[in-house]
């Protein structure tokens, strides 16, 4: 199968503890085009294994590839932005500099057809970066409020978090489906 995606945990990033990376490819030197179901027949003693092979379709692929391309530009906008702020400004920026590369992400997501054997597990993905965005803006707001920088952090790591465990749960999903 393609390559998978999954959210992890970033937040820290931002606040200078680690690098961002929201969308990352687990498998990254793994590309399975086919499964397998392996059946076993027994008759008179002997036991034979037939081995059922099933590409994934066009659209499978093609939606997979869309996908992978949307987390190249992410990670690609990851890295323009600051880490380690220092002041409560430096945060504000720094999340609002992420909150605009996931609303450009939910945008392009969007914009993508998925089979329809995944299309209400798409739209979830779509709901969930629309609601990280959200988180994003309102820890954005709260950094730029003075003495508030730990508490936009907090509320930074618990968006992330949040969307981070619902995104990769979403993702499984549709893997599971597109392998069927």
């Amino acid at each position: 199968m393609a390559r998978t995606f999954s959210l992890i945990l970033v937040a820290v990033a931002l606040t200078g503890c680690a690098r961002t990376t929201l969308l990352t490819n687990r498998h990254e030197g793994s590309q399975t085009t086919a499964t397998s179901t392996p059946q076993t027949t027994t008759t008179t003693g002997t036991t034979t294994t037939t081995t059922t092979t099933t590409a994934p379709s066009p659209a499978a692929l093609a939606y997979l590839a869309a996908l992978n391309r949307e987390q190249a530009k992410l990670a690609t906008a990851e890295r323009k932005i600051p880490r380690g702020a220092r002041t409560a400004a430096g945060l504000a920026r720094s999340i609002r500099l992420l909150r605009a590369a996931i609303v450009r992400l939910e945008r392009d997501l969007q914009a993508i057809s998925p089979p329809s054997s995944v299309a209400a597990q798409h739209a979830q993905l779509v709901s969930i970066v629309r609601a990280y965005a959200d988180r994003l803006e309102a820890a954005a707001h709260t950094a730029g409020r003075p003495g508030a920088k730990l508490r936009a952090a907090n509320m930074l790591i618990s968006a992330t978090t949040t969307a981070s465990d619902a995104f990769s749960s979403t993702v499984n999903q549709i893997n599971a489906a597109l392998r069927q």
